[in-house]
Parts: structure tokens; sequence; C-alpha cells
């Protein structure tokens, strides 16, 4: 089955699957965005109201950025790279500078995926920046 890549989100079918496995991912780069501005501290306090704020923009940004996306993209193969993709980058600590840029290059090298986690990666950082004001 091929679905075009904006739809893919939208879809009642798939969406569960899809959408978690991309908040997954969200929410690692979320995590690293706030631990880099410092808006979370090394030990264990945590603002998640901070966190959810960031992750419930983000989507809003990253939705918008799919509506620009074409292309067809295979159901399996989308999945499969995300899970491939979560397995790389598993063993990352969050609180690395370049946690970003290491999801990023590791995403390229997935086709399927890469354009949607560059956006993804995008949107975190912009809506950090409106965050942190």
């Amino acid at each position: 089955m091929r679905l075009i890549v904006e739809d893919v989100l939208e879809s009642v079918a798939y969406e569960e699957l899809i959408v978690e496995q991309l908040r997954r991912l969200a929410v690692k780069l979320c995590w690293n965005e706030l631990f880099n501005r410092e808006m979370l501290s090394a030990g264990f306090s945590v603002d998640f109201s901070a966190l959810k704020s960031l992750e419930a923009s983000t989507f809003r940004r990253l939705r918008k950025a799919l509506r620009g996306m074409y292309g067809e993209v295979g159901l399996d193969d989308f999945t499969r790279e995300l899970e491939v993709l979560e397995g790389e980058v598993a063993e990352v600590s969050l609180t690395e500078s370049n946690f970003p840029a290491i999801l990023n290059e590791k995403a390229k090298k997935l086709k399927n995926i890469a354009p949607i986690v560059s956006a993804l990666i995008e949107s975190v950082k912009m809506e950090g920046e409106r965050l942190d004001g």
C-alpha cells in the first residue's frame, strides 16, 4: 500500500502508529532542546508544562510543514525506518548538544523519513526559540 506523505498523519487507520513513533522522537528532541536552553536542569527537576507545551506546538508546526511535502511513501517502509532510527539513537544521551545533528545524520540514510525528521528537528528548534522568547 502506498500513501501520500501528507495523508499519513491524517489517516485514521494508521495515525496512532505513526504519530506515536514520531511523538517518541519529538519528545527526545524536546527534552534536548529544553535542556540545552537551560529550561531543564541536569538533575531531576523537570518542568513538564514546558515539555508538553513544546511538544504540542512542535506537532502543530510539523503538520503545517508536512502539508507542503508531496510524494508517495510506503507505509511499511516508513514505520520500519522510524523503528531503525529510534534504535540507532537510543544510546545517544538526550543532554548531548548535538543530539539533533546526530538524529538528522542518521535519518539522511533512510530515504522515506529523512525529510520528515528534518522538518521535526526544525519544528522543535523554532518552537524552542519561540518559548525562550
